[in-house]
């Protein structure tokens, strides 16, 4: 599958290579293409836009990625692709934008796919949500629906996390909502290609160890 051919790119020890920007731009064609869209694609499709804008994008090459990924945005998203969604606005922010009216009409069609959901939003999708709502001119937050129950993440205050993904971008995504549920936390994030010194310290040591099974190569 693509998502498979994906993780066998992504786990090159040079990851992204400019020499395969050609390769990576046609697997997110590909994925724009498919029938099935399920959430494998998606996670697929927004690890190669991070990796395209990466490694720096013309004009059209920009045009054409990101019109790719709106092709993945449902028009009503369910709470399991919020993450995703989230995901790919952080990523698009992350990143010079050399047509930002584009950019910023990718934004608004992933929030408008989730908009409806925005009272129902998880404790770590409401943080992940508010740290991009600034930088995406996304509105603030309404109450939940249900308070959020914080009990289960304060035992972890002043724990230390180890995190273990291949998929960088989702990474970096959870460290900074897991830092602003709870700034004590100590988290390493991990994407080594090999079993280095510091993956083996960080998995011995750490109090809490999270592997992203669909996204590891040990």
């Amino acid at each position: 599958s693509i998502p498979s051919l994906v993780r066998w790119v992504n786990e090159d020890s040079e990851y992204p290579r400019r020499a395969l920007a050609d390769i990576y731009d046609s697997l997110l064609q590909l994925l724009s293409l498919l029938d099935h869209r399920g959430s494998a694609e998606r996670h697929a499709a927004v690890d190669l836009l991070d990796s395209r804008l990466a490694l720096g994008v013309t004009h059209e090459g920009y045009r054409r990625a990101l019109q790719d990924v709106a092709t993945l945005i449902d028009p009503a998203a369910g709470l399991s692709s919020v993450y995703w969604l989230l995901d790919l606005a952080s990523t698009l922010l992350q990143y010079p934008a050399p047509l930002p009216e584009q950019r910023l009409a990718l934004l608004n069609a992933a929030l408008n796919s989730f908009q409806p959901l925005l009272r129902l939003l998880s404790i770590g999708q409401r943080a992940a949500y508010s740290r991009v709502a600034e930088g995406a001119s996304w509105p603030t937050l309404p109450a939940p629906v249900v308070p959020s129950d914080t009990s289960g993440i304060s035992q972890l205050a002043g724990k230390t996390i180890g995190i273990y993904t291949l998929t960088e971008s989702a990474g970096r995504q959870a460290v900074a909502s897991l830092k602003e549920i709870e700034p004590s936390l100590s988290i390493e994030l991990l994407h080594d290609h090999v079993a280095s010194p510091r993956l083996t310290r960080v998995s011995r040591d750490a109090d809490l160890f999270v592997l992203a099974a669909a996204s590891a190569k040990h």
